[in-house]
C-alpha cells in the first residue's frame, strides 16, 4: 500500500468531472474518494439498490467515506472534490499528501459557469437569463479566487479583505500546492499526473459544453472588455501562474 496520496482541489468548471470519471473508472471505491456533498448520498443509494436485489450472495456494499475506519481510509490513494480544502490532508495523518489544482482562464471560466447554470434552468423549465442579468447577481461570490480564498483556504471574512490581501492570500495558497496547472494544459499535464499515480494515461473528456449540454454563450472580445475590471484579481492570479508553468513537484 502506497504511503503517498494525491489530493485534487476541484475548483468548479476546471475539468474536475473529467478527472473524477477517470479515477472512478480505474480505481476502486476505497482507493478513490469523491469529496463532495452528494458523494456519500450516491453511495447510500447504490447500497440500497444492492440490498433490494433478489440474490443469494451477499450484496456488494460500499462504506460511505464518513463512516470508514482508519484502516479503510489508509487504502485511499486519491481524493478529489469541491469540498477539498487546505485541511483535507489531516484526514490522512499517516500519508504523504500531494496537492493538485487546475486554474482556468477567468473569462472562459465565467462563461462556462453561466452556460452550466442556464442549462440547469432549462432543465427546470425556467427562463434563460441573459449574461448581464445573471452576472449582476453572482459577481461578488463567483470566481476562482473567491473559491480558493474562501472555500479552500477558509477565510470567511473574504469580502472584508482588501484587494491586495485577497490576491496575496490566493497566491500564498497556490504556492503550497505540489502541482498548479491550467485547463488548457489538461491534455498534456494529466497524463504525467496519472502515470505518477499509476492509472492509465489516456482519458476521455467529460461534461464539455456543446456535447453533454448546450453552449449558450462563448467568450468574445466584448465580454473580455466588460469583465476586465470585475475579474481583475482573477486575471492577475491566472497570468501569474501561467507565467510560472510548469509547476510540478510529484
Amino acid at each position: 500500500m502506497s504511503d503517498t496520496m494525491y489530493i485534487f482541489a476541484h475548483i468548479p468548471k476546471t475539468g474536475g468531472t473529467t478527472i473524477r470519471k477517470h479515477f472512478e473508472n480505474n480505481l476502486s471505491p476505497y482507493e478513490f474518494v469523491h469529496l463532495a456533498k452528494a458523494s456519500d448520498q450516491r453511495i447510500e443509494r447504490r447500497n440500497q439498490k444492492e440490498l433490494a436485489k433478489e440474490m443469494t450472495d451477499a450484496p456488494d456494499l460500499i462504506t460511505p467515506f464518513a463512516k470508514r475506519t482508519k484502516e479503510e481510509r489508509q487504502q485511499v490513494r486519491v481524493v478529489l472534490g469541491h469540498q477539498v480544502n487546505a485541511e483535507t490532508y489531516k484526514l490522512f495523518p499517516n500519508k504523504t499528501c500531494k496537492s493538485i489544482v487546475f486554474l482556468r482562464e477567468p473569462v472562459s471560466w465565467m462563461v462556462s459557469s453561466y452556460n452550466w447554470k442556464m442549462n440547469v434552468r432549462r432543465q427546470e423549465e425556467k427562463d434563460i437569463l441573459d449574461f448581464d442579468e445573471w452576472y449582476r447577481n453572482v459577481k461578488k461570490r463567483r470566481s476562482q479566487l473567491v473559491w480558493l480564498v474562501k472555500k479552500y483556504g477558509g477565510f470567511k471574512q473574504f469580502h472584508h479583505m482588501s484587494a491586495e490581501r485577497k490576491l496575496k492570500t490566493a497566491n500564498d495558497l497556490l504556492s503550497k500546492f505540489d502541482v498548479v496547472s491550467l485547463t488548457e494544459r489538461i491534455n498534456t499535464d494529466c497524463p504525467i499526473i496519472f502515470k505518477k499515480i499509476g492509472v492509465p494515461e489516456e482519458f476521455e473528456s467529460a461534461n464539455v459544453a456543446g456535447q453533454r449540454h448546450a453552449k449558450i454563450l462563448s467568450p468574445n472580445d466584448e465580454l473580455r472588455e466588460k469583465l476586465a475590471k470585475p475579474l481583475e484579481l482573477d486575471i492577475k492570479l491566472y497570468e501569474t501562474w501561467k507565467a510560472k508553468m510548469p509547476v510540478f513537484n510529484l
